[in-house]
């Protein structure tokens, strides 16, 4: 049922996902509404509700409520993108806000490798494995400062280190994934109950699924990537042709 913007508390999902999120975490206001349907050179129609949930268990609620009763549910990283990926198309949609999803959960330095939520900024993870002397091979968007990980992994990012690793999706070992009934679908290395995240592939390849989808299959909750060490020195050259 589609939903008039200018009445969102109206809608009974609305409801629920205040109890179950808390209203800290729910944005109702028109102001919050417009914003949220804005990229860098487009907007789409405010959302209903614009979800900030602050832990996977809480984002893997919102979508089982969202979808439960008809709702799209579209996924948000940094508010970066030029893409439309993350606008709305229809009123009767539910924004989901991923900042507050911003920890690193761990960093193996033996190993090589690190876990983060994909609400987590490039900047934050690069604060993370600074001390370390490490970095993850693809390490940002030129707007890593606000740019998130899950942003980059949908939106198929090319960008830093791809000269030498390859897009985004390149560096990625695993993901949980939340998908439309608010289950949590771990891929690749995060799929294997019995050994750490060296290895993407244990069969099909469901991470590469997940990459470059702008969230239109799923919302990337979690996700591990590898880690090199960060170069002693670098260097820059510039070229010039007449044709």
């Amino acid at each position: 049922m589609a939903t008039s913007p200018a009445a969102p508390r109206l809608h009974p999902a609305v409801a629920d996902l205040t109890a179950a999120l808390g209203p800290d975490a729910v944005l109702l206001g028109d102001a919050d509404r417009e914003f949220y349907a804005q990229d860098v050179y487009g907007a789409g129609p405010p959302p209903l509700a614009v979800v900030r949930p602050g832990t996977v268990e809480a984002l893997a609620d919102a979508v089982r409520i969202a979808t439960a009763v008809g709702l799209a549910v579209v996924p948000r990283g940094g508010g970066m993108s030029y893409t439309d990926g993350y606008l709305p198309v229809r009123t009767d949609s539910v924004t989901l806000d991923l900042g507050a999803l911003n920890r690193v959960v761990a960093i193996d330095v033996e190993d090589r490798y690190v876990t983060v939520e994909c609400g987590a900024t490039w900047k934050v993870l690069h604060d993370a494995l600074a001390p370390h002397g490490l970095r993850t091979p693809y390490w940002g968007p030129l707007s890593g400062l606000r740019s998130t990980i899950g942003g980059a992994l949908s939106q198929g990012s090319i960008f830093l280190g791809s000269g030498r690793y390859g897009p985004a999706a390149e560096s990625v070992l695993g993901l949980d994934v939340v998908l439309a009934d608010g289950s949590v679908l771990a891929t690749g290395s995060h799929a294997n109950a019995r050994g750490e995240p060296f290895f993407r592939q244990f069969g099909p390849d469901l991470t590469g699924v997940f990459a470059g989808d702008c969230g239109a299959l799923g919302v990337k909750a979690r996700a591990t990537l590898k880690l090199v060490p960060v170069p002693a020195a670098t260097e820059h050259l510039s070229f010039g042709f007449d044709d």
